[in-house]
């Protein structure tokens, strides 16, 4: 096969998880004899051997190759020359274009060992109760609570080694909470027991919403790269879900999957390909969501047609009784984009960085239409943007979206509860649910519904 195929493909990087007892086996059995493992140190290139073909295999269903370093002495080095000898995996040095990491291709012979991967196989789904963990937390936990990127006392960067490391909920709880009425130096005891069970039941109920996914079975289709050209894999995507905390409790609160096979890292077109109990399915998500939430929570129902408002950002353009929708649809496109990064970036100067190298990835007939049509730059566009919406000047430039993204995460843990207690399957990617055809009217009467309750005003639901 091609090596600038290879270099090219996208990549996951190599890492290590927990490795289920099954697939352990699998290993031993199917694989390990081909690598002429001797003697020395034997044991441990075998655990490295089960990584290996565990990044292996997980990459290639979802067509991505694994990216790691060599180190010309590391075992890992050695495990993987002798993976590549047995026709498991090829290899291309370099680049993803600019990375210098070695990529590595599954081959055929392996994926084949196995049609159709079970989940349970592959990945452990059995999350932990943080909440029973104490002070060894996990990031496979039901809930999560992460350190961040920066110190929560002091509000300086963390070392790269200390980011998003899983923190003790209990300790957190114990460190935030009110001061005991008799000794301000230790918590309310009653404090800390509230925060505790509040917690427990979260745990509960993320845990009865990954059950009643597991009851239905989950199939989606990818492209895999091989010497005769791209084939069609099937694989089973990990619906289940951890809701995670960033850096403080309650901060970024949202559900996410986890791992290669996670079902939200799929991409749209993987996610059309999604078969639940082997009906078609379909994705659903909320028009305009953040901003138009933020004229929700102001109490004014927003403005009327296209919540971003481009023919006002872009005046000329929309004047054109000649354009082609899809060139519209482009530059709609791109006041989404600018629009969002304004409601999520601490200054303008910021914000117009973003949307600057925003416009530098945009198509030409879009950059055509900012710097040629409208004749301005990212802090024109900017300004623009903020005119669209007075009603909302005081939440530019703020980080609204971290704000925001609890706000959704909580109408979507309510929407797959609602789910659970029918029995129906649902995939969230974020903001968007993925189900049957079947249940489409259920999930637009649940998505609705739920919003109505949480922020009063209707939203616009459409097929993502």
């Amino acid at each position: 096969m091609d090596k600038n195929v290879i270099r090219e493909m996208p990549s996951i990087a190599y890492h290590e998880e927990q490795l289920t007892d099954d697939f352990r086996l699998f290993v031993l059995r199917e694989v390990v004899p081909e690598l002429n493992f001797q003697g020395y140190k034997r044991d441990a290139k075998i655990e490295v051997a089960g990584h290996i073909f565990h990044n292996l295999i997980c990459a290639g269903l979802v067509g991505r190759v694994v990216a790691d370093r060599r180190e010309s002495k590391a075992m890992r080095t050695v495990v993987w020359d002798a993976v590549i000898a047995a026709g498991f995996a090829v290899m291309a040095l370099g680049s993803e274009s600019s990375g210098f990491t070695t990529r590595y291709l599954v081959q055929d012979r392996l994926i084949e060992k196995r049609r159709l991967w079970e989940l349970r196989m592959l990945c452990d789904i059995t999350l932990a109760r943080n909440t029973e963990r104490g002070d060894d937390p996990t990031r496979l936990g039901l809930v999560v609570l992460h350190s961040g990127n920066i110190d929560w006392v002091t509000g300086e960067p963390l070392p790269e080694d200390e980011r998003k490391r899983p923190v003790s909920i209990e300790e957190r709880i114990r460190l935030t909470a009110q001061p005991d009425a008799n000794d301000y130096r230790k918590p309310d005891p009653d404090a800390v027991r509230n925060g505790m069970e509040y917690f427990r039941h979260l745990e509960d109920l993320i845990e009865r919403i990954n059950a009643n996914n597991l009851e239905h079975s989950w199939v989606a289709k990818g492209m895999r790269a091989g010497v005769g050209g791209p084939r069609e894999v099937s694989f089973q995507p990990n619906v289940c879900l951890r809701q995670v905390h960033a850096g403080h409790l309650f901060r970024c609160v949202r559900l996410y999957t986890w791992g290669p096979l996670g079902g939200q890292g799929m991409t749209k077109e993987q996610r059309r390909t999604l078969r639940i109990d082997g009906e078609p399915t379909v994705e659903l998500d909320y028009s305009g969501y953040h901003t138009r939430m933020l004229y929700h929570l102001k109490g004014t129902p927003g403005p009327k047609g296209d919540v971003y408002q481009p023919e006002k950002v872009f005046p000329t353009f929309y004047s054109f009784d000649n354009v082609a929708l899809s060139r519209k649809a482009a530059v709609r496109n791109l006041v989404k984009q600018a629009t969002n990064i304004a409601w999520n970036t601490s200054s303008r100067s910021a914000a117009a960085g973003a949307v600057k190298r925003a416009l530098a990835q945009a198509p030409q007939e879009v950059r055509d239409v900012v710097y040629k049509v409208e004749r301005i730059h990212a802090g024109d566009l900017l300004r623009r943007i903020e005119s669209a919406h007075p009603d909302l000047a005081n939440k530019f430039y703020c980080n609204a979206a971290v704000d925001l993204m609890t706000a959704d995460g909580n109408v979507m843990k309510h929407m797959l509860l609602e789910f659970a207690d029918a029995k129906k399957p649902a995939l969230a990617v974020h903001d968007s649910l993925v189900v049957r055809v079947s249940d489409r009217a259920f999930a637009e009467e649940v998505m609705v519904r739920t919003y109505q309750k949480f922020f009063r005003f209707p939203p616009l639901v459409h097929i993502a």
